[in-house]
Order: structure tokens, then sequence, then C-alpha cells
């Protein structure tokens, strides 16, 4: 559970987390542990699918979590 762990860090950091999955259920989850460690300001959960996600946002990292069985082969 890595938002558990890092909540302190996200705050101390003062940094803004958005996380998206698939599952529908995995994002439930999420948000549950965002209101229970009070990070609603800082992080978000998405259900979407990472292939279709259009944003004009910046991002100055990007993680990927136990996904790589469903990335294709990029070259």
């Amino acid at each position: 559970m890595p938002l558990l762990g890092n909540a302190p860090f996200v705050k101390e950091k003062n940094l803004t987390v958005e996380g998206m999955d698939i599952n529908a259920q995995s994002v439930r989850i999420a948000q549950e542990n965002i209101k229970r460690f009070g990070l609603e300001d800082k992080v978000c959960a998405n259900c979407c699918d990472l292939f279709k996600y259009e944003t004009n946002k910046k991002y100055s990292t990007v993680l990927f979590s136990e996904c790589w069985a469903v990335i294709p082969c990029i070259k």
C-alpha cells in the first residue's frame, strides 16, 4: 500500500499526485484511503484507460507500477 506508507512524505513535500487505474474497485479503495489519510487536496485517483487518457497537464514525474503485463512492446 504505497499511499499509506507515503502519506507523510506527500504532505511534507507538498506533492500533488494523480493516480489512475482501469479497475473501478481499485480506484474506490484508493479514494477511501485518500480520504482516510486526509490527502484529498494532494491526491486524486481516476478510473480510466491509460492508453485513452488525454490531458494538457504537464508532469514532472511519471511512475508506472505493476503494469508491465499490459503495456505493449514500444520500440
